[in-house]
């Protein structure tokens, strides 16, 4: 790894220019204008702004002069920058070589993939030559890990880094050494009289390395929910995806063990998680139909053709016998409802009528015998679990779109809910006993873990309340929307964001410990396998495979 400043004697006049234009436009105090931190609101000291400078077509000029005095020996290559600050950059470092008739071409990488037409996260046409990434500041080294996360997800390293200040922060050095990438820049905050307090902490190497990578090229960019979650089952992880297919992987190498491609199941294909127990995995299907499969071949056991549509997830009470699963219908008046079917059959059992149609799942409460599902009639309610009989309704403002948590031991549930709130309820009851407002829809389900509960939001939070106390205890910015449900993992609450990025997070102290950047948003749990190994699917339904690297 380098981090270094570029030595180019031949263009210090106009270095010294550009320095002169940012020290007079771009560098803004906060003893002249209010000026507000991202992270907290509160007051910043000092802020670089650099879009007056790539606004002027001079100074561009002269930076991709620097740029091109500094790596024409390098060529061949492509440039490659991150939405949108980089754009300029990048596209004057382009013109520029064309003028000298450098043969270069440019990518620009999205901070979300586009959601319609090509669905592309990369745009521009990847041709082998390496790549250097050009952007304008390098702080903590995120937007970095975006983007070199999204090159290698199409077999790329990007080669080195251009950029005009380099912070030198502690996170930035940090991940220049864990990526061994060059990082080559104009200037340091020390050449203009500032800089940054980095972290005391001690830096600890991630306990976690990617195992392999399966992608399923099934994937759709126009929806950015929850989607069929991977479930790891002996050895096996099962998933479904948009276009309609149950994929079956070996837990260690990520190969094919089976796939079932469903029929007539529209444009969202299969957003149902799979069931699996013992020797079987149940899952709906966008074309209406429940299905069970044999676990280690694939085999149709069973199918019950229920509905016009079910996007619900089921779950299995095998000491009853009964798979339990919400149904969506073309009816005018009842569109929805929740069905016990029997685990060996398929037959139905019993019931519930809704009158919306039935996106959310269900949750068995062992001790009150009863399933409690959240549904798009603006309610939770609770059910006898083998008979269907009523037992209570808690309303909500909005809809609840996916499954509750129990905490058998207290007796409590709790769901999110698309009225932006958090609920906690006595489960036997119904009677509310805390409500968190968040300042985002939620849609995502909560995790109980040793007396406190782990939330997320679409404001871009986590929240965590002590249940004991039923009282709030944190709010955890993760700087995208959260609607991925929390898992816990060796001590630590694993979730991710749509911003891809999945954060490992203390149980007690609330610190983030380590972070892994994907490709894609990921809006699902993860599967936790066995020693310490876990799979994350994206919503582009790829898998990633992770095992622990070492114990810290």
């Amino acid at each position: 790894m380098l981090d270094n400043k570029v030595d180019c004697p031949e263009a210090g006049a106009v270095i010294q220019n550009i320095h002169d234009f940012i020290e007079a436009t771009c560098i803004i105090r906060g003893d002249e204008e209010r000026l507000i931190g991202r992270s907290d609101g509160g007051a910043l000291k000092w802020l670089i702004d650099l879009r007056p400078l790539f606004l002027n077509p001079k100074m561009l000029e002269a930076i991709a002069n620097v740029f091109w005095e500094t790596n024409r020996t390098k060529l061949p290559f492509q440039v490659a920058g991150l939405e949108v600050a980089a754009i300029p950059l990048l596209t004057a470092i382009l013109m520029q070589g064309a003028k000298n008739s450098y043969d270069v071409s440019g990518l620009i990488i999205r901070k979300e993939r586009k959601r319609y037409g090509r669905g592309r996260v990369i745009e521009g046409e990847l041709n082998g030559n390496p790549i250097i990434v050009v952007d304008d500041i390098f702080n903590s080294g995120a937007s970095m890990r975006k983007v070199f996360s999204i090159l290698a997800a199409e077999g790329y390293h990007a080669s080195s880094v251009f950029v005009l200040i380099d912070y030198r922060s502690s996170s930035g050095l940090r991940w220049t050494e864990e990526n061994e990438v060059e990082i080559s820049s104009i200037y340091t905050l020390s050449d203009f009289g500032m800089s940054i307090e980095n972290s005391s902490k001690k830096y600890v190497k991630s306990a976690y390395k990617k195992a392999w990578s399966f992608r399923s090229n099934d994937g759709s960019p126009f929806s950015m929910v929850p989607k069929s979650a991977p479930v790891y089952s002996q050895g096996m992880v099962v998933f479904g995806t948009d276009k309609g297919t149950v994929i079956c992987l070996d837990s260690s190498s990520g190969t094919i063990r089976w796939k079932v491609s469903l029929p007539n199941t529209g444009r969202k294909g299969i957003w149902s998680s799979a069931c699996v127990h013992g020797e079987y995995v149940y899952i709906g299907a966008y074309n209406g139909n429940v299905y069970c499969f044999e676990l280690r071949t694939g085999n149709e056991v069973w199918v019950n053709y229920a509905c016009e549509w079910i996007g619900s997830s089921p779950i299995c009470v095998p000491q009853l016998g009964l798979v339990y699963i919400g149904f969506e219908y073309e009816h005018p008046r009842t569109k929805g409802g929740i069905a016990a079917l029997d685990m060996r059959t398929g037959t139905k059992r019993w019931e519930f009528p809704l009158s919306q149609y039935q996106h959310g799942s269900s949750i068995f409460f062992a001790s009150g015998n009863a399933i409690i599902t959240g549904t798009n009639d603006h309610n939770v309610i609770s059910l006898d679990a083998e008979s269907g009989a009523h037992k209570w309704t808690f309303e909500t403002k909005r809809s609840v779109k996916y499954a509750p948590s129990i905490d058998n031991e207290r007796g409590l549930v709790a769901f999110a809910s698309y009225d932006k709130s958090i609920y906690v309820l006595d489960a036997s009851t119904g009677v509310k006993r805390l409500e968190v407002q968040t300042d985002g829809l939620c849609y995502t389900s909560p995790l109980f873990s040793d007396g406190r509960l782990f939330c997320g939001s679409g404001d871009r939070r986590l929240y965590v309340v002590d249940v004991d106390n039923m009282r709030p205890i944190g709010r955890l910015d993760l700087k995208a929307r959260v609607y991925a449900s929390p898992r816990r993992l060796g001590g630590q609450i694993v979730v991710g964001t749509t911003g891809g990025v999945l954060y490992f997070i203390d149980e007690k102290s609330l610190d983030v410990i380590d972070q892994i950047q994907l490709p894609d948003a990921i809006t699902n749990a993860i599967a936790i396998g066995e020693h310490g190994s876990f799979y994350v699917t994206t919503y582009m339904n790829d898998i990633h495979a992770f095992d622990l690297a070492e114990v810290k």
